[in-house]
């Protein structure tokens, strides 16, 4: 999982030129830091972590939907914050979703991860420090995709 926040940039034109989108997508990453403080205390906790782990994956959602409401579009922006928090979204939502055992769920937050991953390419970025780490990232995230697969039952005797 993602357990690093997501540091706020505080311009108000960092993530857009438009101030309402830029409040947004604050809003979504300060959504997104506190699934991952929820997160982070459900898999410490024994007697709380599935309350823990549904307010996580609630947090991840809401997070998500402020993105969409944001206009932020279903793949790579170019700018390295919004794309990180969206393939850290897609990432903890699969992977909360995989913790409470929704499987199907997990595997669909999956998807739109390895979905919107692909589109993260190094022209996108005029750094080469940024493509590195995002894409040191996004190779972690894939992988989790394929290593997180639902578990199969053996055939009843």
């Amino acid at each position: 999982m993602q357990a690093k926040g997501i540091d706020l940039i505080t311009s108000q034109t960092a993530y857009s030129p438009d101030i309402v989108v830029n409040a947004t997508i604050v809003s979504s990453i300060i959504m997104f830091n506190m699934g991952v403080v929820s997160h982070l205390k459900g898999l410490e906790e024994f007697g709380n972590s599935i309350a823990r782990l549904c307010k996580a994956r609630s947090l991840y959602h809401k997070s998500h939907l402020l993105m969409k409401d944001a206009g932020v579009p279903m793949g790579a922006t170019g700018n390295p914050v919004i794309d990180m928090l969206s393939m850290a979204i897609f990432n903890n939502m699969a992977q909360s979703s995989f913790e409470l055992r929704s499987y199907g769920e997990s595997s669909s937050y999956f998807h739109e991860l390895i979905r919107f991953a692909s589109t993260v390419l190094p022209s996108q970025y005029d750094d080469a420090f940024l493509y590195s780490y995002l894409d040191q990232q996004k190779s972690i995230f894939l992988l989790n995709a394929i290593i997180l697969l639902p578990p199969t039952a053996a055939s009843a005797a």
